[in-house]
């Protein structure tokens, strides 16, 4: 199970397998063998969010590098 600081402190990105991990312990984003559907539903969301002119679409260009983003304790 996770701990209250895994709820606030949540990774930029999550991918989970809600079959085999319906508590969603197991992030696959950063697994390899899931690029090709974090790259689709990545697409899918960001044209969903222009489509739909979202006011908080913010351009890649803008966007923090990971490295500098904070990380949890």
């Amino acid at each position: 199970l996770r701990s209250v600081q895994d709820y606030l402190h949540r990774p930029p990105v999550e991918l989970y397998d809600l079959n085999s991990d319906p508590r969603e312990v197991n992030n696959l984003a950063d697994d390899p063998k899931y690029a090709a559907i974090r790259k689709e539903l990545e697409s899918d969301l960001k044209a969903y969010r222009t489509r739909t002119q979202d006011p908080w679409l913010e351009p890649e260009e803008y966007r923090a590098p990971a490295s500098s983003r904070p990380t949890s304790p």
